[in-house]
């Protein structure tokens, strides 16, 4: 053993400096980059998530998943689309105004929402521009963001390569979840169904989907079990009529798709009430891939023969579907 008197304070302080590079290190490693999707608020109901750079690079994903509106609405504030990297978006359904007719709350929104995008170089230039074209500078918790009143609509930089867009509460929203002073939703602290279900999902693809059935939405898939009565004794719609009423008893639903060799990969998962509704869920998808088959007689040939690719099953209170969609089929449709 070696007293610290023996070794030369040179060497001592070249060990502390290399103790301290390789814990720096560790702890970036254990410590995943900011993202887009690590500031959604937990208020969320829908959450969307698209790596964009990944995304624009194949024309067939561009063709049947059409961003050109969102991509006008950010170049619109002076986000050019060549410049984006990542982005998350969510929406806030106000259930108040969706029940109550619109002019008794004509004050109220119907949902608010909000884009956080990953961007190239930052986006100082941005708020500049903003400020010349008349948004106004506003203080939030500290925090300086940008806003057109009239327009109800904000914009504020998260720091580094990393801003948010949206309606004037989404963003300051977003900027509680920025500040830590609200956890994101799809941190296992956070309450948040719609950011579980993105959580158990994974970002599998190049978009990703999150949905959280509120009681409108529930609403409107008992609506479409009712609606499935009027084609009682064709084949198959008692199925459909089962599988509505259990999905609007469900807690909500995620869907990813991703680009794969000479198609588009996708899964569906569907989060039941309890593990018995997914297993029915499940089954009543099972039912209705055999009876894809008949689809042909229809001239569905396409549909029918999806369906039939179709892998389903249920985990617990999840149900699981698993499918491809050729190019081939693609293309046909898109023609």
């Amino acid at each position: 053993m070696f007293s610290s008197k023996q070794i030369p304070r040179r060497q001592i302080g070249a060990a502390l400096l290399l103790l301290t590079l390789a814990h720096t290190s560790c702890c970036r490693r254990e410590i995943p980059p900011s993202r887009p999707l690590d500031f959604i608020p937990p208020s969320a109901d829908v959450i969307a998530v698209l790596s964009y750079a990944d995304f624009v690079k194949n024309e067939l994903l561009r063709r049947v998943f059409n961003v050109s509106q969102l991509e006008e609405s950010l170049a619109r504030i002076g986000i050019q689309s060549d410049s984006i990297i990542n982005i998350a978006g969510f929406v806030q359904i106000n259930p108040s105004v969706l029940i109550s007719p619109r002019q008794e709350r004509s004050n109220e929104r119907a949902a608010e929402f909000g884009v956080i995008v990953q961007g190239r170089n930052g986006f100082h230039p941005l708020f500049e521009t903003l400020s010349e074209h008349g948004w106004g500078r506003e203080e939030y918790d500290g925090r300086s963001f940008w806003a057109a009143q009239e327009e109800n609509l904000a914009a504020a930089s998260l720091g580094g390569d990393m801003m948010v867009a949206g309606t004037s509460d989404a963003v300051r929203q977003v900027i509680d979840v920025a500040r830590g002073r609200v956890a994101p939703a799809t941190r296992p602290a956070s309450a948040s169904r719609c950011g579980a279900i993105l959580r158990r999902m994974g970002i599998r693809g190049e978009i990703n989907i999150a949905i959280s059935f509120s009681r409108e939405m529930k609403m409107a898939a008992e609506e479409l079990a009712r609606s499935a009565g009027i084609f009682r004794g064709m084949v198959g719609a008692n199925v459909l009529e089962g599988l509505f009423k259990v999905l609007g008893a469900g807690r909500g639903i995620g869907l990813s798709f991703a680009w794969a060799r000479e198609g588009i990969a996708s899964r569906v998962i569907f989060v039941a009430s309890n593990p018995a509704s997914a297993k029915l869920v499940a089954g009543l998808v099972a039912v209705a891939k055999f009876l894809a088959p008949g689809m042909d007689d229809f001239g569905a040939t396409e549909a029918a023969e999806l369906a039939r690719g179709v892998n389903v099953s249920s985990e617990n209170d999840l149900v699981l579907i698993d499918f491809r969609i050729p190019k081939r089929l693609l293309t046909n449709v898109l023609r």
